[in-house]
């Protein structure tokens, strides 16, 4: 594995990961919206980042339409499909940072074998290229009380 933290290097090693839709769940996980959005309005260079470490995919300012057409040809290489999605996990223990306090539902994601990490924010999550939409994997609802 490459230079992944250590919460990520967790994720692929149990093919799950976790989320709470209240607070990431714009239900968007088209991959040029998705990035789109990171890298456009919220500025997140996370994302270029990692690709170039990982990928070797060189991000310019004022290149951006050009790099989004890269990392498409190698998600869509490396996923062996025209349709990637996009979504952003993180492990069960760091998922209760964005629960509220009391009573929480947050979902577990099984992840497919050929998952693609495109981000890794540490215990914040990482950002998955999948080849499946998210509402067709494995997911599981689980219960966690939360005391602030």
């Amino acid at each position: 594995m490459s230079n992944y933290s250590t919460e990520l290097s967790k994720i692929l090693q149990n093919k799950q990961g976790y989320r709470i839709e209240s607070y990431s769940g714009s239900g968007i996980c088209d991959v040029e919206e998705v990035i789109r959005f990171e890298m456009g309005e919220l500025e997140n260079r996370d994302i270029s980042n990692f690709c170039q470490m990982e990928y070797n995919l060189i991000f310019e300012e004022d290149a951006f339409e050009e790099w989004l057409r890269a990392l498409l040809v190698v998600l869509r290489a490396k996923l062996n499909t025209d349709n990637v999605f996009l979504l952003w996990l993180t492990r069960k223990e760091d998922v209760s940072f964005y629960c509220d306090e009391g009573t929480n539902w947050i979902l577990r994601y099984t992840l497919p074998e050929n998952a693609i990490p495109i981000s890794d924010l540490g215990s914040e999550g990482a950002l998955f290229a999948l080849d499946t939409h998210p509402d067709f994997l494995d997911i599981q609802v689980e219960e966690v009380h939360i005391e602030k």
